[in-house]
């Protein structure tokens, strides 16, 4: 049976993310149990947000259920690789994917693939959370130094939520994604976790 994680099978965070409306979330490891939820949570952040992921709509849609299943098994949650989670009231509203790199000089570094918040829940630190919890993954991973990512040029919020966990832009990508009508640079960042002040704080 894979290990839907590698750190922790239960519970991996709870987050309350306000004292007085909002609910608690609870941060799960996705295991194999979750990819019919996970797969339509994906498809929506396609649909919605073309502008920030590289797969289309259309193209992950026509991908069979099968195919979707063993990627997901024998490459998202197995390996040193993740996905983890946000639940509110019991419903995935948001996921993080971490993939570690598999050549064995970069087993060093790990990359965050996907980040993602249901507009139900935007504005509530639920994509906060879920970047904190990946990142606090990847520390207690053995070896992992440096978390990459890439984002759009145009998520600007997206942009100050990595900055503001310490990410930092490396270089930028021109023209990286193509849309209809027009073209979208990529910024390329990344997260010391040796020199990371938060890690020892």
């Amino acid at each position: 049976m894979v290990n839907p994680h590698p750190l922790d099978t239960g519970l991996y965070h709870r987050h309350s993310l306000s004292l007085v409306t909002a609910p608690a979330v609870d941060i799960r490891a996705l295991g194999i149990e979750h990819i019919p939820a996970f797969r339509a949570l994906r498809l929506d952040a396609l649909r919605q947000h073309p502008e920030a992921f590289v797969p289309t709509w259309e193209e992950e849609r026509a991908v069979d259920p099968a195919t979707v299943a063993s990627r997901y098994r024998n490459e998202w949650i197995s390996d040193g690789n993740f996905i983890l989670g946000a639940f509110v009231h019991g419903g995935l509203v948001g996921a993080v994917g971490v993939r570690r790199w598999t050549r064995q000089k970069q087993r060093h570094r790990a990359s965050i693939w996907l980040l993602y918040t249901d507009a139900s829940v935007r504005g509530l630190g639920i994509g906060r959370a879920l970047l904190e919890a990946a990142i606090d993954g990847c520390r207690r991973m053995p070896g992992i130094e440096m978390v990459h990512l890439s984002v759009s040029a145009e998520s600007t919020s997206a942009r100050r939520l990595y900055e503001a966990a310490g990410f930092r832009c490396y270089g930028v990508e021109p023209k990286a994604i193509r849309l209809e009508d027009r073209s979208i640079d990529v910024a390329l960042m990344a997260l010391d976790l040796a020199g990371d002040t938060a890690a020892s704080a």
